[in-house]
């Protein structure tokens, strides 16, 4: 006779807390207890269960934290979008199973779903959803290398500049927009040399001894 029901999946915006009320219009359910179990992956959320009427309060991870999971995470999801849904997802979208016991000793359980969402309303895991809201989708930023939760990480579009080669040169030098971005240089021989630029932007790799470059 009481059956809790947490209804659909809670939008919580990062840094924000929302409640999931499982009797919701209801203020005499018998409850005598109530706990809560969140789900795995959801380490940065903070969540709190009403011992005597289930009610769940979840606190979202706020932008940092959200962005200095990604960036952790970037070199794994390797610029894709299914990847980055895998990894993701549990921690986008955690779930509380609480367990009700009643002042007449039945008992029973329920779920409360929630979805961290971002400054445009929408979940991170929204391909065309703008989390952080610099204007770029969170499935663009992710298939070009950039951060979704950080505003200040944008695609790199510029690719950089390469100074004009002479034969019988032993350094290649060049230029790119952003300070401490990796430069990969392959030889024609496929020999391939990375360096990071400087402050400026600039960037130089010495020549393989052995290699030959021409016009």
């Amino acid at each position: 006779k009481n059956t809790p029901n947490y209804g659909d999946r809670k939008d919580v915006e990062a840094g924000e807390t929302e409640s999931s009320d499982p009797f919701e219009g209801k203020t005499d359910v018998p409850v005598k207890d109530a706990k809560g179990k969140p789900s795995a992956g959801s380490g940065d959320w903070t969540f709190k269960t009403g011992e005597t009427d289930g009610v769940v309060e979840a606190t979202a991870p706020g932008y940092d934290k959200v962005a200095e999971k990604i960036k952790s995470e970037l070199p794994n999801i390797d610029s894709s979008w299914d990847k980055f849904k895998e990894i993701f997802t549990p921690y986008v979208r955690p779930s509380v199973d609480v367990d009700f016991t009643y002042n007449d000793g039945s008992e029973n359980s329920a779920t409360a779903d929630f979805d961290l969402v971002g400054k445009d309303g929408k979940s991170l895991l929204d391909p065309n959803g703008d989390f952080d809201g610099d204007g770029i989708s969170n499935k663009d930023e992710i298939e070009k290398g950039s951060n979704p939760a950080d505003e200040e990480s944008t695609p790199d579009e510029a690719a950089p500049t390469v100074d004009p080669v002479k034969p019988g040169d032993k350094k290649i030098t060049g230029k790119d927009d952003r300070p401490n971005t990796e430069i990969t240089v392959t030889f024609p021989d496929g020999t391939k040399k990375k360096v990071t630029t400087d402050k400026d932007g600039n960037w130089s790799v010495d020549v393989p001894e052995g290699t030959d470059l021409n016009h």
